[in-house]
């Protein structure tokens, strides 16, 4: 994962300075600690863009046109489809995330051993489990869109307004998450 070393670069070289936003990328090796799971391998390329400083709808579709383009240029964009979440503000995320605990509480028995520990870490992990009988539970879970503020809503609709003007296809997912928290 290179994002934490972006951002120490970031912070090291006092980025924080110059004109924001500040857009870096990498292409770098990278290497999985984790026995790999059947078809992938320890060490693999990792090709990232990341936008410090500044909050929009429109560098967002900015950083998706390109991996787009990339796709389209290498001829394997029909291979692929966006999928598309919004995990909110912060406040916005945090309701979401009492909301789960609320819906999962006294279902804690019908988890899997990984989604129990997830429950109290990390719930909106909870939304990624591929167990079945997680999967049934996550498929009558509240939705993340039903919880975003207005702020939070305005920017996903602008993103998708954006998306739509460039002529890029999406589908809305409400159970699209990250594991790594720190992303927006």
């Amino acid at each position: 994962e290179g994002t934490a070393g972006v951002v120490r670069a970031f912070i090291q070289n006092g980025m924080g300075s110059l004109p924001q936003p500040v857009q870096l990328y990498y292409i770098e090796p990278h290497f999985r600690y984790d026995r790999p799971q059947k078809g992938r391998y320890r060490q693999f390329w990792q090709l990232a863009v990341e936008v410090i400083g500044e909050s929009d709808p429109a560098l967002d579709a900015q950083i998706i046109l390109l991996a787009h383009q990339i796709l389209e240029d290498l001829g394997i964009a029909h291979l692929f489809t966006l999928q598309l979440n919004s995990i909110g503000t912060p406040g916005a995320r945090e309701k979401y995330i009492q909301a789960l605990r609320d819906y999962y509480f006294g279902k804690e028995r019908n988890l899997c051993p990984e989604c129990r520990d997830r429950l109290e870490k990390n719930p909106l992990r909870l939304l990624d489990c591929k167990v079945e009988d997680c999967t049934i539970l996550v498929k009558l879970a509240p939705s993340i869109l039903d919880h975003l503020d207005d702020e939070s809503r305005q920017f996903h609709n602008e993103l998708k307004e954006f998306l739509d003007e460039l002529g890029i296809k999406y589908i809305e997912n409400p159970k699209l998450v990250r594991g790594l928290d720190y992303y927006t």
